[in-house]
């Protein structure tokens, strides 16, 4: 697992894209839980995001041309899989008490799967003011099934954090 630490400001500049990111979802059907805070669930989402675009460009301007893209859509659903413009790449977070990936998996419903796109699951949890995000691994799923009903995450495309992809160890010489 690669882990990448968000600082205050980093934390403070996704959680306004966050809160109008919710603003705009207002009556859209939820993939979030009964009773969970659409804006910590896209808060999370985003750290994701946020934290694989430090990952691979080692800054988050992809982020950021991203985010402006998506507040100046009329959106009527999601992303269509891109968290980052023009890569198939879709981020999967997890809000996570502890950063150990065992106890997690990857999962993606059908409604969001798209055969091209990389998916990885990312960990993110809050440190104070900061954040932690552990970039697990990524799979694009195309030799997995649908769970069966009676499995846990019946009708979702799962891959156990065991079974995914590694990330290479890069390191951006100007990013702590």
């Amino acid at each position: 697992m690669i882990t990448i630490q968000l600082d205050t400001s980093a934390v403070r500049e996704i959680e306004h894209a966050a809160r109008v990111m919710a603003e705009k979802m207002q009556g859209w059907k939820s993939n979030v839980g009964e009773g969970r805070d659409r804006v910590e669930d896209a808060l999370h989402g985003m750290a994701g995001q946020y934290a694989f675009s430090l990952y691979q460009t080692g800054a988050a301007t992809l982020w950021r041309v991203q985010q402006d893209y998506l507040q100046r859509l009329k959106l009527t659903g999601g992303d269509g899989g891109q968290d980052l413009p023009g890569l198939n790449v879709d981020v999967k977070t997890t809000a996570a008490r502890a950063m150990n990936p065992a106890h997690f998996s990857l999962i993606v419903s059908p409604k969001e799967y798209h055969a091209e796109t990389v998916y990885i699951l990312a960990l993110a949890q809050r440190n104070g003011e900061g954040m932690s995000v552990g970039l697990v691994g990524w799979d694009q799923l195309v030799d997995k099934d649908l769970r069966k009903n009676g499995q846990e995450f019946a009708g979702k495309y799962v891959a156990h954090s065991s079974t995914l992809n590694h990330f290479p160890p890069l390191r951006w010489a100007w990013v702590a």
